[in-house]
């Protein structure tokens, strides 16, 4: 049959067809690759090759020049062709197959999706180190290549699944295949908004807060050199510039060995920045106070990881608003690598690891030494005072030692000069980098030097009840050694730290010189007809206790021989405990003679 036409858009053969059907279909089909063929044709041809679809040219108007540039305007526009014909053009116009176009390049969108994951992850794994508007502007050009390549693909398959509907419909047949695509890009479209809104949106904002805003939530970094340019402290949040800033101090201070940390956390990125560069110094890493989360990573880089006695190191798995759990693992792929290296056990890497970011996993020190996460325990003597902040004043030194010593506030009410010596002191040990115990010293000793001045001013109830504590004192020490004893009492090479002395009656101590503080005032000066009564008083006392005059007099001696630190304690003991039994006021004048002389 003549009228019987057939069609092949280079992937599938349509017909037969009545010529005004195929003149129907190929105002909707695309006609770049279109052939057609009939009876009487010995081969396919193109349409524009046939004289059945030459166009029909109307006559032209006589009034009307046949140079006018509109002249046949729907001619021409009927066999314009198009600027572009590549696959992402035609695509765009919907002239491949639906097939082609929702298969094909939708896996390949698809694909591309894909990528979003993979470079996310390499930005925050960089080699070149931790760069937030690197970081940035590699999440905003991956959405923005997303974004494009899905409007592509949405729009091609759109325009294509309506080019296949009208097609169907000129062979009367139904297509629920084009329209169950346009429902999947529809939701597909849905869903990637999703996806932006739920990680892309808070990743950018969280980098954009990083690059450009000097990443607010997390505190201002510090750092300070101390002892003598041979330890540095690092305080405050883990943010970027962190470790150039330090470097900058590791170039103008050559000869520091130790880092304190003393910090909550912060970024991974700058801590293993800041981890390298430990590494490649081959510093001690050293910690006084807390150590969390990232903080956790710069200390691993330490050759000796020391940590002091009751400070503690935090650990948890890293987190980034945005990241998936499973990019959030990959993520932390650098962190398992540099605990790794440093020497950590690996049960105890997956353990800190595991411990979800909203958590803290605080090991004790006896794990982390079995886990070889740290190498030593200090007391912290032999390091430069720190994990108290850099940013201290002299007044924040002040409220501490209040807090510390009841004594100081009345102190500081009563005699302000004193109180300002002893801050002073405090804090100047603090400003010049010494070690803890060297600045406890300093402060202890001008804070002694204050107490034997105001003793003997103190009330009668008061020198009554130092006293008693100093016979409790001498009797804990003698218990342990009567060296110990004879040392504290007497003050000849005393080595006696307060450790040695149980922490009741160092707290008794202490109330007490408070009460010093507040009671002494000037006093009349004591009465040496009333003073010999009293130890005329005392001597008797003493002597019914069995105590003889040899061994009373090894208390006023220079120097006591090793033989006899057992009596001189025994003696001393004896008469502090005495007096404080007697009267306050017989008490008083006994205990103002002693402590004069202390």
């Amino acid at each position: 049959m003549a009228d019987s036409w057939y069609l092949f858009d280079g992937t599938r053969q349509l017909g037969p067809l009545s010529l005004n059907e195929l003149k129907r279909l190929l105002e909707v089909q695309s006609v770049h690759n279109v052939q057609v063929w009939r009876e009487g044709l010995k081969e396919w041809a193109a349409p524009s090759d046939l004289p059945e679809f030459a166009p029909v040219r109307p006559p032209p108007i006589p009034t009307i020049s046949e140079d006018r540039p509109n002249q046949n305007a729907d001619d021409q526009t009927a066999t314009k062709s198009h600027r572009f014909n590549n696959f992402v053009a035609m695509n765009w116009r919907g002239e491949f197959s639906l097939g082609t176009t929702y298969w094909l390049f939708g896996f390949l969108g698809n694909l591309f999706a894909g990528v979003l994951a993979i470079a996310v992850i390499a930005a925050f794994q960089s080699d070149s180190g931790y760069q937030p508007r690197a970081i940035f502007a590699t999440i905003l050009l991956v959405w923005m290549g997303i974004v494009i390549i899905a409007i592509w693909q949405t729009v091609g398959v759109w325009r294509s699944a309506n080019r296949h509907i009208k097609v169907r419909s000129l062979l009367g047949k139904k297509s629920p295949w084009a329209g169950l695509a346009k429902v999947a890009v529809f939701f597909g479209v849905l869903r990637l908004a999703g996806t932006f809104l739920s990680s892309g949106w808070p990743q950018l904002l969280e980098t954009g807060r990083m690059s450009f805003l000097d990443d607010p939530d997390i505190p201002a970094y510090s750092i300070r050199v101390m002892r003598n340019g041979t330890e540095a402290e690092i305080t405050g949040g883990f943010k970027y510039g962190l470790t150039d800033d330090f470097v900058k101090i590791l170039n103008a201070s050559r000869q520091i060995k130790v880092v304190h940390l003393d910090s909550l956390g912060g970024r991974i990125g700058e801590a293993e920045k800041l981890n390298k560069i430990i590494r490649s110094k081959n510093l001690d890493t050293y910690v006084s106070s807390n150590c969390m989360s990232a903080c956790t990573v710069a200390f691993a880089g330490g050759v000796r990881r020391i940590l002091r006695k009751g400070a503690v190191l935090g650990f948890h798995a890293p987190s980034f608003p945005g990241m998936s759990k499973e990019e959030l693992a990959e993520a932390s792929k650098n962190q398992r690598d540099i605990f790794a290296v440093a020497g950590f056990d690996r049960k105890f890497v997956d353990q800190a690891l595991s411990t979800p970011s909203t958590e803290l996993w605080r090991p004790t020190s006896g794990v982390l030494l079995q886990a070889k996460a740290i190498t030593a325990i200090s007391d912290g003597s032999d390091f430069a005072m720190s994990g108290i902040g850099t940013s201290l004043t002299k007044n924040d030194f002040g409220l501490m030692l209040s807090k510390a010593l009841p004594l100081m506030e009345p102190l500081k009410i009563r005699f302000p000069n004193d109180y300002d010596a002893v801050v002073q002191a405090y804090y100047g040990s603090f400003e010049s980098g010494k070690t803890e115990s060297e600045s406890v010293a300093a402060g202890r000793a001008k804070l002694l030097i204050i107490l034997k001045r105001l003793r003997p001013l103190a009330d009668d109830g008061v020198l009554s009840d130092i006293g008693a504590v100093y016979a409790d004192q001498y009797r804990a020490l003698g218990s342990k050694s009567p060296a110990l004893c004879y040392q504290y009492a007497s003050g000849v090479g005393n080595t006696v730290v307060p450790s040695e002395i149980p922490q009741a009656l160092v707290q008794r101590e202490n109330d007490i010189n408070r009460k010093v503080v507040e009671t002494a005032s000037s006093r009349a000066a004591v009465d040496a007809t009333a003073s010999g009564a009293v130890w005329k008083k005392v001597g008797t006392i003493l002597a019914s206790k069995g105590v003889s005059s040899e061994q009373f007099d090894l208390l006023s001696a220079a120097t006591v021989s090793s033989d006899k630190y057992e009596d001189y304690c025994a003696t001393v003991t004896t008469l502090f405990r005495e007096i404080s039994k007697l009267p306050q006021s017989e008490a008083g004048i006994l205990m103002r003679e002693v402590l004069a002389d202390k």
